[in-house]
């Protein structure tokens, strides 16, 4: 697929040999929500940890989610191109499945690595 159809972005880097991409207007909205708190009077403290590390972390979140549609994709030899984060998520390009079993586990591989994520965090709670 043709990154351009995402329109503007960025490169972050290139991970385990696949390019991630970051659309430009995710970096709008950290500014819009950044910009906006600082003219309502927070301090730059809150403008660090309310909004730019949990904006962050989110993000992080999202690009483990495509990774791990990604690397279910990998492992059944699938075609594996770039993903693209952008404000409402992020998007894996893979080639077409074989067969419905290779689908569902591609598809499901994301959500899994989110409830892996949910179980440390949770667990990282309970020992704080």
């Amino acid at each position: 697929m043709d990154r351009s159809v995402f329109g503007p972005s960025f490169k972050l880097g290139r991970f385990l040999g696949i390019d991630v991409w970051i659309h430009w207007t995710l970096f709008a909205v950290l500014l819009f929500y950044a910009t906006r708190a600082q003219m309502r009077g927070a301090p730059l403290e809150f403008v660090i940890f309310a909004i730019l590390i949990p904006y962050l972390l989110l993000f992080g979140s999202v690009l483990l989610h495509e990774f791990g549609h990604i690397l279910a994709a990998r492992r059944f030899g699938m075609y594996t191109d770039f993903v693209i984060l952008t404000p409402i998520g992020g998007a894996a390009i893979v080639g077409e499945s074989r067969n419905p079993w290779e689908e569902f586990v591609v598809a499901i591989s994301g959500p899994l690595v989110n409830v892996a994520l949910a179980a440390l965090a949770t667990g990282l709670y309970l020992l704080l």
